[in-house]
């Protein structure tokens, strides 16, 4: 299993050279922007554990040696230079192996809100073997002193998936964040692309401020496909709005896709293929903010409030998202922010509902939802224990790790990669 990307710059989204001239006073009702002085902050949104394996030849054979675990992280704040990040890799309270790297710091030679570290964190030597929870402690290690600052614990489901005629796979499941969603905003672009948003990569067509919505869904290639094309219909304080020119999802793309496939014997000597991807969409509104206009978005500094939006395909709506802007025109912070979730300077968690029916081919787990989400943070605000209690069941949530029949594929997992679309 890899992470698949269509724009491989997203790596670089939290160190991109910024270009940032505010054009709107944060006003108390948005997320305050993280001060150049502040403590660090680990950004629980762009945290992401990816699985690689390993097989060597023995004996004209292809063996399975065990896995390795890519772990993403951004932090927000005073980083000290050459500061470092560990994460130690337990099951049931013992450890099983650990990942220390250096971090790179972010250019804030233009915007100050952006302090802080990025750290791609992969030891390509390392052979794990264990399934099931697999819990890690992440440690932020200053690189001036060598204090060590416990930023939180993540938990991960490892799955197997058996493989017909070969070693199984193994992926981490991702069907927690079905709710993680939010809107994330840049008050200022580079030629066509948003300066320091939240994955790089999406496209901005003039320099204004502007939003986008990074949307968890599972499924396969046609459920994003259904999901992209889109259009909003939305209600302000519960009144219809007509948003002007376009109430299309512009440029949307995937900002993070992790796609599986599984080879399954077919009982007479061939086999099928089943997939199964982990997305997070950054589909980019039609809203922008503050003193500069564009006729084909709607200014939600004129136009503060609660507002619900449908995403509409073909018809049928695939998801349903509200928020409330503020005077500023920013997205309120959300009560699950109040109570410890970080998602960075500038986005707003978002109340997400899945429809009965869902989008097509999507897959859900609703007891993993249930549990939490950002990696086995429990929900904490009402809204969002109301709404995972009533994420419908849709689809085969797991690729199986077990052939028909019942017999398992073997111990001998490697990585069966696809690229992004």
């Amino acid at each position: 299993m890899t992470i698949a990307r269509s724009n491989p710059s997203w790596r670089r989204s939290a160190i991109a050279a910024a270009a940032l001239v505010a054009t709107v006073a944060q006003a108390s009702t948005a997320v305050a922007q993280t001060p150049s002085s502040s403590a660090p902050r680990l950004d629980h949104g762009y945290t992401l554990f990816e699985l690689f394996d390993t097989e060597e030849s023995e004996n004209g054979a292809r063996v399975w040696r065990g896995y390795s675990v890519a772990a993403h992280y951004r932090v927000f704040g005073t980083v000290a230079r050459g500061s470092a990040m560990l994460s130690v890799f337990k099951q049931g309270g013992r450890e099983v192996g650990r990942v220390r790297c250096e971090g790179t710091a972010h250019d804030v030679s233009e915007d100050p809100a952006w302090a802080g570290m990025t750290f791609e964190c992969r030891d390509y030597a390392q052979r794990l073997r264990v399934v099931g929870a697999l819990t890690v402690e992440t440690t932020l290690i200053n690189g001036q002193t060598d204090a060590q600052t416990s930023l939180r614990t993540h938990t991960l489901e490892v799955r197997e998936v058996a493989q017909a005629g070969a070693s199984p796979t193994h992926y981490v499941s991702r069907h927690q964040e079905a709710l993680s969603a939010w809107i994330s905003w840049n008050t200022a672009n580079r030629g066509a692309y948003a300066v320091n948003g939240y994955f790089s990569g999406v496209y901005v067509p003039s320099n204004v401020p502007s939003m986008s919505l990074i949307l968890p869904v599972a499924g396969t290639s046609e459920t994003v496909t259904a999901i992209e094309g889109a259009r909003l219909r939305c209600t302000r304080n519960g009144q219809p709005v007509t948003l002007p020119d376009s109430d299309a999802i512009s440029d949307a793309r995937g900002a993070r896709s992790v796609r599986l496939s599984q080879s399954l014997s077919n009982g007479s000597g061939g086999s099928t293929q089943v997939d199964l991807g982990f997305h997070q969409l950054a589909l980019r509104l039609p809203f922008t903010f503050g003193a500069t206009a564009e006729r084909s978005a709607t200014n939600l500094t004129q136009n503060s409030g609660r507002w619900q939006c449908d995403l509409r395909a073909n018809g049928e709506v695939v998801r349903t998202f509200a928020f409330t802007a503020g005077a500023d025109g920013l997205p309120v912070a959300h009560a699950e922010q109040a109570s410890g979730l970080y998602l960075g300077p500038r986005a707003s968690l978002v109340d997400v509902t899945i429809p009965a029916a869902g989008a097509h081919n999507e897959r859900t787990a609703p007891t993993e939802v249930r549990a939490g989400g950002f990696y086995g943070r429990p929900w904490t605000s009402d809204a969002l224990r109301t709404a995972a209690a009533a994420v419908p069941a849709l689809g085969v949530p797991h690729l199986l790790a077990s052939q028909p029949g019942g017999a398992r594929a073997g111990a001998a997992p490697s990585s069966r990669r696809r690229g992004r679309r």
